[in-house]
């Protein structure tokens, strides 16, 4: 099976990563909701709401 990336080449088309570190996840500089201006979409976007917020920062939920 070929990799994507030999897909893509094969075809000609390219790949741009969207949000590659996760809007603050991957560097670990994100903060829950209420932590930021009330005109910024991360106050509002449920990834940032309470419990969504712990399960999706890297590594998954934690016990």
């Amino acid at each position: 099976m070929q990799g994507l990336f030999s897909i893509l080449d094969e075809l000609g088309i390219g790949f741009v990563a969207y949000s590659p570190l996760g809007r603050g996840f991957i560097t670990g500089t994100a903060e829950p909701a209420g932590q930021y201006e009330a005109t910024d979409m991360r106050d509002v976007e449920p990834r940032w709401q309470p419990g969504n917020f712990e399960d999706v920062r890297p590594g998954g939920p934690r016990p």
